[in-house]
């Protein structure tokens, strides 16, 4: 399961009207090849600032908002190759984060609401279905959506508020999270609170940003 993507339009548009609105581009490119962005409020402020550093398929980011290498081939080479790159397959290309290769961190509040519609729709499917409601593991499994209810009134907080501890309450109970998910559900279960980075966000939109300056005066 890959992480989930906020880069909805409320986001974009906080990024861009809250994170960079007064951000000027300036692009220079060195003999060798090598290509720089400096993405900077045009007061010369340090806050929300960026530079990237594309050579060789490799684009290195640091600044305010995080540092990341993201790494591509060879011919990944000019900065109009990022206009129209999805924030999905951006993230997919990180090697290295302040988070680790991949650049997402954690919200609690969209594992436990993967877990609930999960569950919903296993209750929904089981209600439908007088064949199998019976059946020992459905009892077992209204057992764990019990246990599972339970635990979110006192003490889901603590299970959820981290991936370390999420994948810790995943390993404890693992029959039971097998039994109502399936078996290939630790393949999700443990990830599935999983976000892109919101610094990870920022960089693409901050480069297409500087993109659409391009041109333009002073740019």
């Amino acid at each position: 399961m890959g992480c989930a993507v906020r880069y909805d339009d409320a986001f974009q548009k906080e990024v861009r009207e809250q994170w960079f609105p007064n951000h000027i581009a300036k692009f220079t490119e060195h003999p060798d090849g090598t290509k720089i962005l400096e993405w900077r409020d045009k007061s010369g402020t340090s806050v929300y600032w960026f530079t990237a550093v594309l050579r060789n398929g490799a684009l290195c980011i640091f600044g305010d908002i995080g540092e990341a290498i993201y790494r591509w081939y060879p011919d990944v080479f000019d900065w109009e190759f990022f206009a129209d790159t999805g924030i999905g397959y951006f993230e997919s290309k990180c090697c290295a984060s302040e988070s680790g290769r991949r650049y997402y961190e954690w919200d609690q509040k969209v594992a436990l609401d993967a877990v609930a519609d999960h569950i919903r729709s296993e209750t929904e499917n089981a209600e439908g279905d007088d064949a199998v409601v019976d059946r020992p593991e459905q009892i077992e499994n209204r057992a764990f959506v019990q246990k599972w209810q339970e635990l979110s009134d006192e003490g889901g907080d603590e299970a959820s508020e981290s991936e370390d501890a999420w994948l810790t309450w995943c390993n404890s109970c693992y029959d039971d999270v097998t039994r109502l998910f399936g078996d290939d559900c630790m393949e999700w279960v443990p990830g599935c609170g999983r976000v892109i980075s919101n610094r990870c966000v920022a960089h693409l939109i901050g480069i297409q940003m500087a993109l659409e300056q391009r041109g333009k005066p002073n740019v």
